[in-house]
Order: C-alpha cells, then structure tokens, then sequence
C-alpha cells in the first residue's frame, strides 16, 4: 500500500530495490493468471504477497 501510495502521488521516493521487487511480482502476478486463463496453469497455486 505504501508504494502504491507513492507512485500514485508522484512521489520519488521509490528506491531501484523496491521497483525490481515489484516489477517481478507483477509480471509473475501476470504469468499466473494468463497461464490460468489459457489453461496450462492449475487453479489454487497462485499465492500473492503483500509488499
């Protein structure tokens, strides 16, 4: 939330670390639903976290 936060309010503040974090958990977040969707992936493995 805190980063959603400050990329919502234009802030900064953001360091390079936490970016990457996020970028990979959106893409994995990505991968998993189109991988449901097409139906190669398996209902009840994707396990999000909080950053």
């Amino acid at each position: 939330a805190e980063l959603r936060a400050a990329i919502e309010s234009g802030r900064g503040d953001v360091d390079e670390g936490r970016a990457e974090r996020t970028v990979a958990a959106a893409e994995d977040f990505s991968d998993a639903v189109r991988a449901f969707l097409t139906g190669t992936g398996r209902q009840g493995t994707l396990a999000l976290r909080a950053s």
